[in-house]
């Protein structure tokens, strides 16, 4: 298997706030070597019950899952054959939380393939419970971005909403949530590379 397939490339991340009412200033610049001292390693088992063995930083950077370089780099094992838990992967949680502002992610190269489930998710505190909202997402072979906004009971949004993707569901609770596709085909996977 080509280890393009694999790798997700992220060049920096930076997060922007508002400052008072004034525009957007610099917060945080989440690039380089400093990149992976903003997240914490997922170690545990998947909570989506994927086939995955998620392994801490020490054990990604010593098999080259990971590297700060320029660009980044997070990947997985695509090497051997998956066992036990499940293919070594990589998943990071930031270490801080924002209540607001613009996130930019400069991706130079998105996963795509049977068995690869790239993705980026916020999350409130008290996950699920105060809701999800997926911003990069899909499975496996697909070829469009998967936009989702998961919440508790309650929250519904208009299906005639104005916007250039697709809607799907109006009922955001759960696991299905209010969901929009984006309709081009260079939105996620091989034809985003």
């Amino acid at each position: 298997m080509n280890s393009g397939l694999l790798a997700f490339v992220l060049v920096f991340v930076c997060v922007v706030g508002v400052v008072h009412g004034q525009g957007y200033s610099l917060v945080d610049d989440w690039s380089g070597s400093n990149f992976f001292g903003n997240f914490d390693f997922f170690t545990a088992a998947d909570p989506t019950h994927g086939y995955v063995n998620y392994v801490d930083q020490g054990t990604a950077q010593s098999k080259g899952y990971i590297s700060s370089g320029s660009p980044i780099y997070i990947g997985a094992d695509h090497t051997n054959k998956a066992s036990g838990r499940g293919r070594d992967s990589v998943r990071l949680t930031s270490k801080k939380s924002y209540n607001s502002g613009l996130f930019i992610w400069d991706v130079a190269h998105m996963p795509f393939g049977c068995g690869n489930w790239p993705a980026l998710w916020t999350v409130g505190p008290n996950w699920p419970n105060q809701g999800e909202i997926d911003v990069v997402e899909g499975v496996n072979t697909g070829g469009n971005n998967a936009m989702t906004l998961h919440t508790n009971a309650g929250c519904t949004m208009n299906g005639q909403r104005s916007m250039t993707g697709k809607a799907g569901s109006t009922n955001c609770i759960g696991n299905t949530g209010c969901g929009v596709t984006d309709p081009r085909g260079t939105s996620f996977g091989q034809g985003f590379n």
